[in-house]
């Protein structure tokens, strides 16, 4: 009964992965993500439940007549797609027709994210719970995959997606990810976790780049959030900031924003005003700039081709030509996991 599967995402193309990373590798990991029981057991829905006795799911070829499908019913084309990261799977060992199988997904959410949906895909039947509350059932999730808006069920924290799904015959699998999207605003009051210098060293906009060097302090301070009659407004929806209150005309100053990115990075923004020129700059690549003097243009710079899941850098070098400074800066991404 399997027919071509139709792919949400087939036009973004898979961004680089982490050192050391295949594409068999990742698929593992997305796959390792989710534990599974032919067993259903009081509570299984739920948050507080323990699954540490579930087992990984196996992942497997959706097949039909000997025949592998895609989104377009043949082979996968190259270079592979973000959906290809996400290969279908099931109980490795629940073969017989007609049993329900159960698994389960635990992921953390920060505190500023701004929406967030899990897309389904099942063969046959199914039931889908975010934190134990039942979002939807059906069967025949086969020859498309249905999004599941689920922002409004989450918490801040640890969150989980809670499956069951039943085989009635011949080809079986189960294909999910979640879109989690992200934003990183500067608040005033709040703790800031980007760094600035002016002495930033080489390979400053690395992620394994040092705070401090040899023979030298320690160069990285937290930035100032400047008043509101200190900088321009931008609208970004983000505090600007500069190194302190001393501003030097040609002066330029490094800023560094850490990122541990637990997912595939779908999409990346960064939108970006300085008072006056500046450079965009993610894990040691240039990705745009700006070399004009006026401090009230908005740009929005497209970073996500520079990150990959794990340990990420977002590095800004603005540049003062002369009186008030000032960068303003809101990093988006949007994480497929």
């Amino acid at each position: 009964m399997l027919t071509a599967l139709l792919a949400l995402s087939c036009q973004i193309p898979l961004p680089p992965l982490s050192p050391a990373e295949s594409l068999d590798g990742l698929q593992d990991w997305l796959v390792g993500r989710w534990r599974t029981s032919a067993s259903e057991q009081r509570g299984w829905q739920g948050l507080g439940f323990d699954d540490s006795k579930w087992i990984q799911p196996k992942q497997i070829p959706m097949v039909d007549n000997g025949v592998v499908f895609d989104h377009n019913g043949g082979r996968w084309p190259e270079p592979p797609g973000i959906q290809f990261a996400f290969q279908h799977f099931w109980h490795p060992f629940a073969t017989q027709e007609g049993k329900r199988t159960f698994y389960r997904r635990t992921f953390a959410i920060p505190a500023d994210f701004t929406a967030c949906s899990t897309y389904l895909s099942v063969d046959d039947t199914y039931e889908l719970y975010v934190n134990g509350r039942l979002l939807g059932k059906g069967q025949d999730l086969v020859a498309t995959i249905r999004e599941f808006p689920i922002g409004p069920l989450l918490r801040q924290g640890n969150n989980v997606l809670a499956l069951s799904a039943t085989n009635t015959g011949a080809s079986k699998g189960v294909r999910s990810w979640t879109d989690l999207h992200l934003s990183f605003p500067s608040r005033p009051g709040q703790p800031l976790a980007w760094r600035c210098s002016r002495d930033p060293g080489p390979r400053w906009s690395e992620p394994d780049a040092p705070d401090a060097r040899p023979g030298k302090p320690l160069s990285w301070k937290v930035p100032v959030i400047l008043r509101a009659d200190e900088a321009v407004r931008t609208g970004i929806g983000s505090a600007p900031m500069w190194i302190d209150r001393n501003f030097g005309p040609q002066e330029a100053v490094y800023f560094r924003l850490p990122l541990y990115l637990d997912g595939i990075p779908s999409q990346g923004n960064l939108r970006i005003s300085a008072d006056n020129g500046y450079e965009v700059w993610v894990n040691g690549k240039l990705m745009g700039q700006y070399r004009g003097e006026k401090p009230d243009v908005v740009s929005d710079v497209d970073i996500q081709a520079a990150l990959h899941r794990g340990a990420n850098t977002i590095g800004v070098k603005a540049t003062n030509f002369g009186g008030p400074a000032s960068l303003t800066v809101l990093p988006s991404v949007k994480l497929s996991l």
